[in-house]
């Protein structure tokens, strides 16, 4: 599952996805182990960023149990079971507060998972 995290992250990195978060909420929840938050630029970069996240998941054989907000394209929801990759225009970042609401959940160092420098230490 680490090697998806990492495989995700970088990919969002690549791809020009901002604010990259990754929240373990497998203690406080069952309906998964990590939140993966992205902020996109605009709905078609989140639109295109969902693509890539669906590549990764599908070259290692795994279909999503559900995507959500794909054709609008301001919060983008992909729930793989485990993951569940949320991708959102600042807009509906700032509105919905995903980070407030499961505040409680570790927050995964990103510069871990990407080979560079975390976020907290840029």
């Amino acid at each position: 599952m680490e090697l998806e995290l990492k495989s995700i992250v970088q990919t969002l990195d690549q791809h020009k996805g901002e604010d990259i978060k990754v929240l373990e909420i497998g203690a406080l929840s069952s309906i998964g182990d990590y939140f993966v938050l992205v902020t996109a630029l605009n709905n078609t970069h989140a639109q295109a960023l969902a693509h890539y996240v669906e590549e990764v998941f599908k070259a290692d054989g795994q279909k999503p149990l559900r995507i959500e907000g794909l054709r609008e394209g301001t919060w983008i929801l992909m729930d793989y079971g485990d993951i569940i990759v949320h991708i959102f225009t600042p807009e509906e970042r700032s509105y919905y507060g995903l980070e407030k609401l499961w505040g409680d959940a570790e927050e995964l160092a990103t510069g871990a998972l990407t080979d560079g420098p975390s976020e907290e230490q840029s």
